[in-house]
């Protein structure tokens, strides 16, 4: 397992007719200081035929599309200096490119 916790999912399989290969699905994020989200994974019930159930999610499911909702309006607000740097840089280059022209 993961030193730190960034995702985790876990699914245990439901009683199934046939032959069970995998018990316990596991996912857990180990690599990168991200938080992956898992509402995405919401409507995953079956691998290979069988039917599994979530046991445990980190974060939520309801957590998690509150913080990817919640990514878009703070993204503007947490990186309003690459606007100014964007915009000066943008300025710029359509100001270099308007014609030299002189009256006279």
């Amino acid at each position: 397992m993961a030193g730190d916790l960034h995702h985790y999912m876990r699914h245990s399989c439901m009683e199934s007719k046939g032959s069970v290969h995998v018990q316990h699905l596991l996912v857990n994020g180990c690599g990168g200081a991200f938080l992956h989200p898992t509402h995405v994974f919401k409507n995953f019930n079956e691998f290979y035929g069988n039917k599994y159930e979530t046991k445990a999610t980190y974060p939520s499911y309801d957590d998690s599309s509150r913080i990817a909702l919640g990514n878009i309006g703070k993204f503007r607000r947490k990186n309003w200096q690459f606007d100014v740097i964007g915009g000066f840089a943008y300025f710029v280059l359509v100001f270099s490119m308007f014609p030299q022209v002189r009256h006279e």
